[in-house]
């Protein structure tokens, strides 16, 4: 499709150095341009290590091939089904092609040293059991610190014996009489005889809080103390009324892990319960060929988790490419993910814009993203942002402190509601981090792009 390409740059004010003559400052015009639009290229960021997803395995084809590992697996890395029942060789096979790795768990005081054993040995990254399922839960594994501390020690035997790692009992604010609490059920749990902290390499936590803020306060924090590797093995917004209410707290709530140097991993409850109803709306709908319908594909959820930044920090932009704004390679909430206090992030939606995927949003104020580039040359390039916005914004552009450039984006209207805009900036040689801010107005950004050096 032909898109107009528009170019409104006027007078962008560039700010070099302090060390610059201000006199060296200059200003530059673009000509608006006709020409093709390209398709946003996806120069990928490494798939983050953390993120993962719980699953039943449900939706398979008509080989009886599990179809979550195809369809998740180009932003999820490992995952989990509640059992340590051997795999067959179809999800093996797919698990493997999509690069995830697949984790058993101990769901109870029960459990098979063989049956756990065939799981390194089908993958030798299948290097951790998952412990007790929600003991603290009546309806769970129903488990009382003292009964858990009887059978712990067999399972850590077991899993010393085949040389896998363990991960603590998964807890969650739960029913059982006395240790609603999960941290006084933990707490009680590391007293007991033959239960040691040092035998356990991560702690498991489940959470269905309604806010990242949440989670983070009642969960996150309170676990801290234990000075042990964090696993959020299922979590959701339990409260969610509709599917939006669900994003919002995915895009929240998933951001916030990645960057929290205290969280290991982390998984989504879960890819499909089967149906679409409150609060857990799936990631891959529901197969509806019987009846005339569509196949399983991913849905707006699943897009959006496996979309979301990996805050990959040894990903580097080259010049003439579309990168997605969505896979920053930092953001503001980085600078309080290690803290108690719920700080600033910034948002990411599935966009409108006839192309892409995921875009971010209402970056404002002091909210800020960066981006890892590779400049071939010194030289004066120009930066092309896709955006919308419904009010003139100004946006900054800071190269580590040196070089900056600030410009006026017109805004957007219903009748082009996406724009792509040009800033031109003189940036150095060499791998730079480049921030984004809008400290003036609101900014959706669909992509950017630094292009060869101007002319």
């Amino acid at each position: 499709m032909k898109l107009r390409y528009i170019a409104l740059m006027a007078a962008v004010t560039m700010f070099l150095p302090a060390s610059c003559n201000p006199e060296d400052q200059t200003a530059a015009t673009f000509p608006e341009l006709d020409s093709f639009m390209p398709e946003p290229d996806v120069p990928s960021q490494g798939k983050s290590p953390k993120r993962g997803i719980c699953t039943n395995f449900r939706h398979r084809d008509a080989a009886g091939v599990p179809l979550m590992p195809s369809v998740l697996g180009e932003g999820v890395s490992w995952c989990y089904n509640w059992a340590h029942t051997p795999l067959d060789n179809a999800t093996w096979t797919a698990l493997k092609e999509n690069g995830m790795t697949f984790y058993p768990m101990v769901w109870n005081a029960g459990f098979s040293q063989d049956n756990l054993a065939t799981f390194p040995a089908a993958d030798p990254s299948s290097e951790y059991i998952l412990g007790y399922n929600e003991p603290n839960l009546k309806d769970q594994a129903n488990m009382t610190p003292a009964t858990a501390g009887q059978n712990w020690p067999g399972l850590v035997s077991a899993s010393e014996n085949i040389g896998m790692k363990l991960v603590g009992p998964a807890v969650n604010y739960g029913t059982l009489e006395g240790y609603g609490d999960p941290v006084v059920w933990y707490d009680e749990f590391l007293q007991q005889s033959g239960v040691s902290i040092d035998d356990i390499d991560a702690i498991a936590l489940h959470s269905y809080m309604p806010s990242g803020e949440s989670l983070k306060s009642l969960m996150i924090r309170k676990f801290s103390k234990y000075g042990k590797p964090l696993w959020l093995t299922e979590y959701a917004n339990g409260e969610a009324q509709d599917v939006t209410a669900q994003m919002h707290f995915c895009q929240e709530a998933t951001i916030y892990l990645e960057a929290d140097p205290a969280v290991e991993k982390y998984a989504w409850f879960m890819d499909s319960t089967g149906s679409n109803t409150k609060p857990h709306f799936p990631m891959i709908s529901n197969d509806e060929t019987s009846i005339g319908g569509q196949p399983s594909s991913i849905t707006d959820l699943g897009r959006l988790y496996i979309g979301l930044s990996t805050l990959d920090k040894d990903h580097w932009y080259d010049v003439d490419v579309n990168i997605p704004a969505e896979h920053y390679t930092g953001q503001v909430i980085e600078e309080t993910a290690g803290q108690d206090a719920w700080g600033e992030y910034v948002e990411t939606n599935i966009t409108k814009d006839l192309y892409g995927n995921l875009e971010i949003r209402n970056l404002s104020g002091t909210k800020w993203v960066e981006y890892n580039v590779y400049i071939p040359e010194e030289g004066t390039y120009r930066i092309d942002l896709r955006y919308r916005s419904a009010v003139e914004t100004v946006v900054r552009i800071d190269c580590e402190g040196a070089v900056s450039a600030i410009e006026t984006l017109p805004a957007t209207t219903t009748l082009q509601p996406y724009s792509t805009y040009g800033v031109e900036m003189t940036l150095p040689e060499g791998r730079h981090t480049v921030r984004l801010t809008a400290p003036v107005g609101n900014l959706n950004l669909n992509w950017l792009r630094f292009t060869s050096p101007v002319k």
